[in-house]
């Protein structure tokens, strides 16, 4: 707290609608928002790990994922909104997640708008155990700190932290979360 706010006028939602329309056999499929890599989490996990997610999940979600020209796409997703970096592109982005069931991403600035649209997002980080960082947080304001880096994380959110986990697990951990966040959705 205090959760970010965001807010999108109606001509931006008629756009993400228009954008996000699925083909009749997976209209009724929740929208999951991918954001696999940012500025601030590089490469948290690989491409092989992204393409598994929605290759399992296929039947059950539908997956657009958002970032910037340059990054690699997901194989299999429904969508991509890669835009350029403009602010244009950025309100783009807020209107898909307003339209958003789920979001799993890394600590970046999608996650944030998630966060705003109140979308319950998986949060994968390579920070360590997040429940040290947030009772440090609780201890310690991070401006106090210096911890800048972990300052945005939300309790909110649930987060796999990967360096403690073997890909199985991980993938094991990110079914079990998509599955709980996506029916908190509905």
């Amino acid at each position: 707290p205090p959760r970010p706010r965001l807010f999108v006028s109606g001509p931006e939602q008629a756009w993400a609608r228009t954008l996000l329309t699925a083909p009749a056999e997976r209209a009724g499929l929740p929208l999951v928002v991918l954001h696999p890599w940012g500025s601030t989490q590089k490469h948290t996990v690989d491409l092989a790990f992204w393409e598994s997610l929605v290759r399992r999940w296929r039947g059950r979600a539908r997956f657009w994922q958002v970032g910037v020209e340059g990054h690699q796409p997901i194989a299999g997703c429904d969508g991509w909104f890669l835009g350029p970096r403009k602010v244009r592109a950025a309100r783009n982005l807020f209107a898909i997640l307003d339209q958003a069931d789920g979001f799993i991403g890394v600590d970046s600035g999608p996650m944030h708008a998630a966060r705003a649209f109140d979308v319950p997002s998986v949060v994968l980080t390579a920070v360590g155990p997040t429940s040290q960082v947030f009772e440090s947080r609780r201890n310690h304001p991070y401006f106090l700190r210096g911890n800048f880096r972990n300052a945005f994380l939300y309790a909110e959110n649930h987060h796999l932290e990967v360096d403690l986990l073997s890909v199985d697990q991980l993938r094991a951990q990110a079914d079990r979360q998509l599955e709980e966040r996506l029916a908190r959705r509905r």
